[in-house]
């Protein structure tokens, strides 16, 4: 059985500005920073054998307290990175509205079947995370795992996880910055064992709107 705990990135910059970020590369804010070093101090002591992260800025740089906590390095796995966004990257979310009515109309309403214009489906996104995840648990059998990543990622893997389909993706909250949902894996099977824990963020919770 293996061991994986997932990390939601701390607050971004994007986060904090209402911008749709996909792979833009911004780094955290203050808040975040905060949340980064909350983070790494709860999962301390969690016997992580391994760290791994979306290469972007903002999911290495909340790895980075517990890395350095655990004297572990962080590696870069690019099959976890947010979502290619296409058209949508750097956009607030309100321009998001007004230009693509339609199709980020369709994210809102049933993002298990939506489509970033010119970029990644959310059911792309979801196989990839089921590949490469379990990947790294065939990989790292028996050991556990801190996976730093992003919103969009999660919410895809995790109605996987659950059993649900993607029909139901959109009854799936997202999960908040720094939280920690842990899972085992387990004869090709993920199971949830504790969903978008934040009591160690202790007064910082953040997360993105409810109507993104």
């Amino acid at each position: 059985m293996t061991k994986v705990f997932l990390v939601r990135h701390g607050q971004s910059e994007a986060n904090l500005k209402g911008i749709f970020a996909g792979r833009t590369d911004l780094e955290l804010s203050d808040l975040g920073r905060k949340q980064a070093e909350a983070v790494g101090k709860y999962l301390c002591d969690k016997d992580i054998d391994i760290i791994y992260s979306s290469p972007l800025k903002r999911a290495m740089s909340t790895a980075k307290p517990l890395s350095d906590l655990i004297s572990k390095p962080v590696i870069p796995c690019d099959g976890i990175i947010e979502i290619d966004a296409g058209e949508w990257e750097a956009k607030e979310f309100s321009e998001l509205s007004e230009k693509f009515p339609e199709t980020y109309g369709l994210w809102l309403s049933d993002i298990g079947n939506s489509v970033c214009d010119g970029g990644e489906s959310m059911v792309e996104v979801q196989q990839r995370m089921i590949k490469t995840i379990s990947g790294l648990c065939e990989k790292e059998d028996g050991k556990t795992i801190a996976l730093f990543a992003h919103a969009g990622c999660f919410r895809a893997f995790l109605c996987h996880c659950l059993n649900m389909t993607k029909e139901q993706m959109k009854d799936l909250s997202w999960v908040s910055n720094a939280s920690v949902t842990t899972l085992e894996y387990e004869n090709g099977k993920f199971k949830v064992v504790d969903l978008d824990y934040a009591d160690h963020l202790d007064g910082m919770v953040s997360n993105l709107p409810k109507n993104v």
